[in-house]
């Protein structure tokens, strides 16, 4: 049995499936890093956020209709300064982040 430890705390997932972090998709709407602000840093008391995008980048990396403009998916860096750019943001504001991401298995 786990023993909770201080006040209880708010959760409010904000994960939108199929959305990608630096392109807007049809189904998934606008790009993680044009909603972060307004999605995440502009919840009231917000202390920590978990940032886990990015992942459909790379997913979908090889998909001819990979969501991006240009039907090329991005490269590492700029998916690393991507995550860089949220994590800016969240310090920016005294907000806490946590990085994530999903391991595949070869």
């Amino acid at each position: 049995m786990t023993k909770h430890i201080g006040p209880p705390r708010p959760v409010l997932n904000a994960g939108i499936g199929s959305n990608k972090l630096l392109t807007d998709v049809p189904l998934g709407g606008d790009a993680g890093i044009a909603r972060f602000t307004r999605d995440v840093l502009d919840q009231p008391r917000i202390g920590t956020v978990i940032v886990l995008i990015g992942i459909n980048h790379v997913q979908q990396a090889n998909s001819p209709s990979n969501g991006s403009p240009s039907g090329h998916s991005p490269t590492a860096e700029q998916l690393i300064n991507g995550r860089r750019a949220l994590i800016h943001a969240a310090r920016a504001r005294h907000v806490k982040a946590v990085g994530a991401t999903l391991r595949t298995s070869a």
